[in-house]
């Protein structure tokens, strides 16, 4: 039996002999059962080729390669199938007497689509960090990291949620900052001409949270305000820019709230806007409609 595709470093129990080898073992000593325990192998369940998730306003919406699809009844076709499994899939499973019924594969998907829960999109997920039944995760497009380790986009035990397949963000939980180097980025920001000296660490710690602001029950903002020619931009684009760089989005100042939502999807990243000057009454209260998302 396959027991799995990946190898791991067992450790051998205490007391054997020098040079010891499973093959000199008695099969009585060591049957199947004590092997795969020492192995601490979790066997997993194959995973299906695609998955139908329900319908939502007259679509059919299905699950592939950590992908979402989207058919209309007229939709489900041979040339859009090919997108959700190979064509030996379907050779194999709906294969008749004149080769694959495509009008038969078309019926049978729509209407186990019909029978399943209504589709929400409140289900999909994607970059960011995100509280998973009482589990934190972080979602770099390609993969997730969850309690320490780098794990596949749906190998969350029993979640209901999907992380969707996006640009790769290139993050490394091995280049964690020191001690030594927090305090020194803190000394760092302190040097610039702040109105309050208190400014300098409510920007570090903005800058701690913002990477995992979905994940958090209250998000806080960041203003960093000033007379013009006071250094604004240059601390926007030198230093929270360089920090945050593809763990966030950047829109102008004049970007709606409409504009947001549409440029985050269903991202749940930090939002940077570039500047925000003149602001009158209409820009002030576009400003609170985007607080308040």
């Amino acid at each position: 039996e396959n027991l799995g595709d990946k190898a791991h470093i067992v450790t051998l129990p205490d007391k054997l002999p020098k040079a010891w080898d499973l093959a000199d073992s008695d099969a009585k000593e060591w049957p199947r059962e004590r092997i795969i325990s020492q192995l601490n192998f979790k066997h997993k369940k194959p995973k299906p080729i695609f998955k139908i998730l329900g319908m939502s306003d007259g679509k059919n919406y299905f699950l592939s390669q950590n992908r979402v699809y989207a058919y209309s009844p007229s939709e489900i076709k041979k040339s859009n199938l090919l997108y959700l499994a190979p064509m030996s899939y379907w050779e194999d499973n709906y294969k008749g007497g004149k080769g694959v019924n495509w009008d038969s594969i078309a019926n049978h998907l729509a209407q186990v689509s019909r029978s399943i829960n209504f589709y929400c999109e409140d289900m999909l997920r994607g970059h960011g960090a995100w509280e998973d039944d009482n589990k934190y995760l972080y979602h770099a497009g390609d993969k997730l990291f969850y309690n320490n380790e780098i794990i596949e986009l749906d190998d969350i035990d029993d979640s209901k949620f999907i992380y969707e397949l996006g640009r790769p963000i290139d993050l490394n939980l091995n280049k964690m900052l020191t001690i030594e180097e927090g305090n020194e980025f803190i000394s760092m920001l302190g040097k610039f001409s702040w109105s309050n000296d208190i400014s300098s660490i409510l920007l570090a710690g903005w800058l701690v949270c913002a990477p995992i602001c979905g994940a958090l029950k209250w998000r806080s903002n960041a203003w960093i305000s000033g007379e013009h020619g006071s250094g604004k931009s240059w601390i926007l684009k030198n230093v929270v820019m360089r920090i945050l760089k593809n763990f966030s989005i950047c829109v102008q100042g004049s970007t709606t709230e409409a504009g947001i939502r549409q440029e985050l999807k269903n991202d749940s990243l930090p939002i940077i806007f570039d500047e925000i000057e003149n602001i009158n009454l209409n820009a002030a209260d576009g400003i609170e409609q985007i607080l308040e998302m």
